[in-house]
């Protein structure tokens, strides 16, 4: 014989049990669910968050969605709350200040008094867009020009650090700007270092410079762009060479330096290096007229030297006297 248990007949008999002697009353808490769907709406530093709540659950605190640039973030990471009072259904949240060409991973979650659930993770990645910039630490104006008393050669650079690179990581460097000063009789190159640290710098680029113009801004191409590694440092800018005495070639800014970035100086091909600035026997408070374009921009991109990035310049060393000295045009 079957016997058959209807819907009352199972209610009555948990109850029953419920209300034996010595049993304990469960405390049932209903836990929300809640899935995340693909991002939308992705440019290079913002995107639009989708996820759907199928089911609300008790006690909630927020809900919203947690982002990081890897797999299963949590609320200690980044947690963009969409509210405190959720309803069955989807929402969206948008967020900006993202990396650009940069891969993210989200979940939607909600979060109650007593868990947190999560969503599945979704992945998606920025886009690299087309951005360029010049970065310099010039006022854009020159006010001065820096040569060594007795003629010689010298290195006149800005600096950037991989913290200041990390938005430009993979960005060429197409183009370098300078300003040679009045009645100069020197020859100019085009170089950057590149290295771990400001001690241990090689020279990655090199290009001379003909027939600069004298006494405004000279905008040069580089023939061999420069791929950017934000891992390392760069040193941007140009080799004075064959500077007669009384000569003051090198265009500076009228301050307050950058110091130690926007003031940098070598008398050794680049093996040691100090600020303008710091210099004792200088002690010149102001910036290189030197400026840096960067983009990312489609196109041939080319990292010279990948071996040791190291560059020989043609003319060779020239003999250096470390005296140096400034001549401002108002005072001639």
């Amino acid at each position: 014989m079957k016997i058959k248990f209807t819907r009352k007949f199972l209610f009555m008999a948990i109850m029953v049990w419920l209300l034996q002697p010595g049993c304990k009353k469960v405390d049932l808490e209903r836990i929300a669910m809640i899935k995340t769907d693909p991002v939308s709406e992705i440019t290079i530093n913002t995107a639009v968050m989708n996820a759907e709540i199928i089911d609300i659950g008790e006690k909630v605190k927020s809900y919203g969605f947690v982002i990081a640039t890897f797999e299963n973030p949590t609320i200690t990471d980044q947690k963009v709350i969409a509210g405190n009072n959720p309803v069955i259904g989807s929402f969206s949240q948008s967020v900006d200040g993202l990396s650009q060409n940069t891969g993210y991973w989200v979940r939607g979650f909600v979060e109650s008094e007593s868990s947190v659930v999560y969503g599945e993770n979704v992945p998606f990645k920025t886009t690299a867009g087309t951005s360029t910039a010049w970065l310099n630490y010039d006022n854009g104006q020159n006010n001065d020009g820096i040569g060594l008393t007795n003629g010689g050669s010298f290195d006149a650079v800005i600096r950037f650090t991989p913290d200041q690179l990390a938005p430009y990581d993979g960005f060429t460097i197409t183009k370098i700007k300078f300003f040679p000063r009045t009645n100069s009789s020197s020859a100019f190159s085009t170089e950057i270092f590149e290295g771990t640290n400001l001690n241990e710098m090689q020279l990655a680029n090199y290009q001379e410079i003909e027939s600069p113009v004298l006494d405004q801004w000279n905008e040069i191409t580089l023939r061999e762009p420069h791929l950017i590694n934000a891992s390392n440092e760069l040193l941007v800018g140009y080799w004075v060479y064959n500077q007669l005495a009384g000569d003051y070639p090198a265009g500076v800014d009228a301050g307050p330096a950058e110091v130690g970035f926007g003031d940098l100086i070598s008398f050794d091909d680049g093996a040691t290096w100090e600020s303008l600035t710091e210099a004792s026997d200088y002690e010149i408070n102001a910036n290189w007229n030197i400026q840096v374009y960067v983009t990312n921009e489609k196109g041939q991109m080319i990292h010279l030297n990948p071996g040791n990035g190291l560059i020989s310049r043609k003319s060779g060393k020239l003999q250096v006297n470390p005296g140096i000295s400034t001549f401002n045009s108002s005072n001639r």
